[in-house]
C-alpha cells in the first residue's frame, strides 16, 4: 500500500508538471486584455503593458487620467469606448477606479437593466447624463452594459477589479471586493501584493507609500504616497504591480481557458 501510494505521488507529480509546462507554451497572443481606469492606470505608468507584455496578450488601455466611473458610463452609452471590431475581440476587462471611494453602493437604489438608466436621456445633450447618478449607480450601468455587450458578441464576461496600488484607500478597496463578490468576478489585489503596508512605518516615522510616489495625498489626516513614480525612477514600483497583475492573468486565463 505504502509502495503504491509513493508510485502515485510520483505519478501525480509527473503529470502536474506536464500540465505546468504545456501552461507555460501556449500561445496567448489572441487574448485581448483593455482597461477601465484613471491616472494610477493609464499607459504612462506602464504596469498594465509590463503584465501584457511578459504574458503575450494583446493590451488596450484605454485607462485615462482624471476619468470617473461616469465617464466611462457615457462611453459605453454613446459607444464611443471602444470601436465594434475591439468589443469583439476584448477578453478581459480591468477595472480600477481608486479616485472613485465607493464603487460598490447598495443593489436598493440599482436600476433592474442597464437600459433603465438612460430610458429619459436625451441623445441630443452633449453633457454627460451619467452624472445625476452615484458612483456606485454609475458602476452597476457600467457592468450591467459591459454584460449586454459581451453576450452580444457570444463571449463570456471576464472582469477583473484592481485595488488601489497600496493599501491606504481603504474605502474603495473595500469596495471592490465587495463588488467582486456580487458579481462573482476576482480583484487584483495590488494593495496585499505590493510588500508594504500603512501599519508598518518607515524608521523615520514616515509611511512607505510616500518612497515609491511622485507625490502625497492626505487621508484622516496622515500624508500617503498617491501617484506611483514612473519613468526610471518608478521602475521598481511599476515593475512590481506589473508582475502582480501579471501572475494574477496567467492564472485567471489558465483557470477559465481562455483563449
Amino acid at each position: 500500500m505504502e509502495l503504491w501510494s509513493k508510485n502515485s505521488l510520483v505519478a501525480i507529480l509527473i503529470s502536474l508538471t506536464s500540465l505546468l509546462s504545456a501552461c507555460e507554451k501556449r500561445d496567448l497572443s489572441n487574448v485581448v486584455v483593455a482597461t477601465m481606469g484613471a491616472s494610477l492606470m493609464y499607459s504612462g505608468n506602464g504596469w498594465v503593458e509590463i503584465a501584457c507584455t511578459k504574458l503575450g496578450v494583446q493590451c488596450i488601455n484605454k485607462a485615462v487620467s482624471s476619468t470617473k466611473v461616469y465617464d466611462y458610463a457615457d462611453q459605453l452609452w454613446r459607444g464611443t469606448y471602444a470601436t465594434e471590431e475591439e468589443l469583439k475581440t476584448i477578453d478581459i476587462l480591468l477595472i480600477q477606479f481608486a479616485n472613485c471611494d465607493d464603487v460598490c453602493g447598495d443593489e436598493e437604489t440599482f436600476f433592474t437593466t442597464a437600459q433603465e438608466y438612460t430610458n429619459n436621456f436625451d441623445t441630443t445633450a452633449v453633457h454627460n447624463q451619467f452624472r445625476r447618478y452615484s458612483t456606485a449607480q454609475c458602476m452597476d450601468y457600467l457592468l450591467k452594459e459591459w454584460q449586454q455587450i459581451c453576450i452580444r458578441n457570444n463571449k463570456e464576461m471576464h472582469v477583473l477589479f484592481v485595488t488601489h496600488w497600496h493599501d491606504s484607500r481603504i474605502t474603495y478597496n473595500n469596495a471592490v471586493r465587495r463588488l467582486a463578490d456580487r458579481w462573482n468576478a476576482e480583484v487584483v489585489e495590488l494593495d496585499k501584493k505590493i510588500g508594504f503596508t500603512k501599519e508598518e512605518l518607515d524608521q523615520d516615522g514616515n509611511q512607505p507609500s510616500i518612497r515609491y510616489a511622485v507625490d502625497t495625498e492626505q487621508i484622516d489626516g496622515i500624508t500617503y504616497g498617491w501617484h506611483p513614480l514612473r519613468g526610471e525612477r518608478g521602475l521598481f514600483i511599476q515593475n512590481k504591480m506589473g508582475n502582480i497583475l501579471y501572475k494574477k492573468l496567467k492564472k485567471y486565463i489558465f483557470e477559465h481557458s481562455i483563449e
